[in-house]
């Protein structure tokens, strides 16, 4: 198992503690503490995805987009050119063979390879919204606690700490956003203050009884918006009635049957096959308790089509992340005797992008058939208006040729530090386009995202999927 790289936050090692929290950072993710730059030209032209002609570029062409309800026809997200391994949505593939392949050069000087072997999305239609950002006052603040905790919640002034019995994964996290780099011989943060304001980041501590049980809470915000929620039991076996176990993993089940993923030098799921998950509910029950808990308790409208509990469909490799609970007793036993499967990650991802960069909203929900009962969450936008439920997407070649275009007009070629650059993959992803003339709003569209590679990764390119105009680029510094 080992380290691994935490693709939310670019670059970002996510080392493995005692309890191996494989996760996406949402707390880190509200402070941008981000690796990557944006460069490059925000596009404009494109404001009105309700229905209308979109002023296209004069690389992309023009497109029309979808209307939601009557007179629809011919809008769909299945538009296809007259080669049907061109339609503006390929079958989504791993390492296949090239859907596109391209040589050139930038500015007379850089190569540039594109072959195009892995296509990832996982929808087969997709809207547009205007959102505006979402900001979290005090009542807002004080609403959720009170949903949360009602009259048991405390305000946490003080210093966290594992020793006080604090809970070791919210511990981390506020590790993560208050930057401290304090740590015990277990690799544990030592103290972590619980209350911390400051001009660009704040964050606040409570602490109280959810669903029978001592829970902490952190609410943050990032340069006085967004709003980043981290709940999580003091003792997570507390949270299924298993007061012993007191360590938190979150393991990979591939639904195809090839399960290695070992704890305690076993073959987890080949040790526990005879304790199944006890989590039983069906797909649509455990992220429906997710949607619930996000607008009930945490004031937020979470879209359905944002939840996701099977990962990697969309390149024939399902996979269910699982909650483990496990006595620490065992681990110095390297044993699983005591363990227990117990429930789902629920990842929230509003750009769909499996959390490669964004500064949408996303984060995870551990979910029980007892509900949600821990979360890292977080959220800058707000859905204002849907625009169009099924737009209409630029066929894939001239999506390409597009591409190809803003790569020569707008790309930082001083970034490129290898013989060449290098495009074999892409994925179809939601992006927040804005103007200037409307700062505060965004409108969310769909693109492409390319990762671009030059003696390793050096950024990815983004370009509108409706009509091919260069969004941005962001590059690792």
């Amino acid at each position: 198992m080992g380290n691994e790289t935490d693709p939310g936050i670019a670059g970002i090692t996510v080392h493995e503690k005692g309890w191996n929290m494989k996760r996406r950072l949402a707390c880190a993710a509200l402070g941008l503490a981000l690796l990557l730059t944006a460069c490059g030209s925000q596009t404009e032209q494109v404001t009105d995805y309700g229905g209308k002609k979109t002023a296209a570029s004069e690389e992309g062409g023009q497109s029309e987009t979808g209307t939601s309800g009557e007179g629809n026809e011919g809008t769909t997200s299945e538009a296809s050119a007259s080669d049907p391994g061109y339609a503006a949505l390929p079958t989504p593939q791993q390492d296949g063979k090239p859907i596109f392949e391209d040589t050139f050069q930038l500015k007379n000087k850089y190569p540039v390879e594109i072959s195009i072997q892995t296509l990832r999305r996982d929808q087969d239609h997709y809207h547009s919204s205007q959102l505006k950002l979402a900001e979290m006052n005090p009542e807002q603040e004080k609403t959720v606690v009170q949903n949360i905790f009602g009259d048991t919640a405390k305000e946490l002034h003080r210093d966290l700490s594992v020793e006080q019995g604090d809970s070791e994964l919210l511990i981390e996290e506020c590790n993560m956003f208050s930057g401290s780099n304090e740590i015990n011989a277990s690799g544990q943060p030592i103290v972590i203050p619980g209350w911390m304001d400051d001009e660009d980041a704040s964050y606040h501590t409570y602490e109280g009884i959810y669903n029978n049980a001592e829970y902490q809470l952190v609410i943050g915000t990032y340069n006085k918006y967004g709003r980043g929620f981290i709940l999580h039991p003091k003792n997570p076996g507390d949270a299924i009635g298993e007061a012993a176990c007191d360590r938190l993993y979150q393991m990979d089940y591939h639904l195809n049957g090839d399960n290695y993923e070992m704890l305690n030098k076993k073959l987890v799921f080949q040790e526990m096959s005879d304790r199944p998950n006890r989590t039983v509910g069906s797909d649509e029950a455990i992220m429906s308790e997710a949607q619930k808990f996000a607008k009930d308790k945490l004031l937020m409208d979470v879209d359905k089509g944002d939840l996701k509990l099977t990962m990697g469909d969309d390149v024939g490799d399902p996979v269910k992340t699982e909650l483990l609970f496990i006595p620490q007793a065992d681990e110095k036993l390297n044993t699983l005797d005591g363990a227990v499967r117990d429930g789902y990650v629920v990842s929230y991802d509003m750009g769909h992008a499996d959390h490669d960069f964004s500064t949408l909203n996303e984060g995870i929900f551990h979910v029980t058939d007892q509900g949600v009962i821990g979360c890292i969450v977080v959220q800058y936008y707000e859905t204002e208006e849907l625009l169009a439920d099924d737009v209409q997407l630029l066929p894939f070649d001239k999506l390409m040729d597009a591409f190809e275009r803003g790569l020569k007009e707008n790309l930082s070629t001083e970034k490129i530090n290898g013989s060449k650059l290098t495009i074999t993959s892409t994925r179809l992803v939601y992006y927040p386009v804005y103007t200037e003339e409307k700062p505060d709003e965004f409108t969310l569209v769909p693109a492409w995202s390319f990762p671009l590679e030059s003696n390793g990764t050096i950024g990815l390119a983004y370009v509108n999927a409706i009509d091919g105009s260069w969004l941005t680029a962001y590059y690792r510094n």
